[in-house]
């Protein structure tokens, strides 16, 4: 049925606001709050995390900033995770990843890095010798835990939309 593809229409629908807008963010979150039903609004709020990857790299705290422009915030962890993912999918390293965690907000940190630890140990390292040494990257040791304890079979493999 169509209702099956409708979560990847709003997933990618961001490309085309931020585009047409001159990357108006506020826009864009509000053409995302005002999809109906809303139940599709979190598809929008993760497309538009998708899009900020690039900036993530540059400047972490702005991308960050960014998922939180929303207004619902409901939604801000949607964003901030594919946020997360899209810069795991495009690195084959963990820096930009691990520095995008430590400036998170302290209510997404414990997620950010079992993601991390998902991606590690499925794409990675397959040796936990190698996987423990890479989330000791982790600032605090009930991060590097999160990050060791991340059970890959989770959700890693499902990376768009989720």
């Amino acid at each position: 049925t169509v209702e099956n593809f409708v979560p990847q229409c709003y997933y990618y629908h961001p490309m085309y606001l931020l585009e047409r807008n001159d990357n108006n963010l506020t826009d864009a979150f509000a053409q995302c709050d005002n999809i109906s039903p809303d139940k599709f609004v979190k598809y929008c709020y993760q497309g538009i995390g998708r899009k900020l990857q690039l900036l993530a790299y540059t400047n972490t705290e702005q991308a960050i900033a960014a998922c939180y422009r929303g207004n619902q915030p409901t939604y801000h962890d949607d964003c901030l995770i594919t946020t997360l993912k899209t810069i795991l999918k495009n690195d084959a390293k963990t820096d930009v990843p691990f520095k995008f965690c430590s400036l998170s907000k302290l209510d997404f940190k414990a997620e950010c890095y079992e993601t991390v630890g998902m991606w590690i140990k499925t794409f990675l390292y397959p040796n936990q010798q190698e996987w423990e040494r890479e989330c000791a990257k982790a600032p605090d040791i009930d991060y590097v835990i999160n990050c060791i304890n991340a059970n890959p079979e989770t959700s890693v493999t499902t990376f768009e939309p989720v």
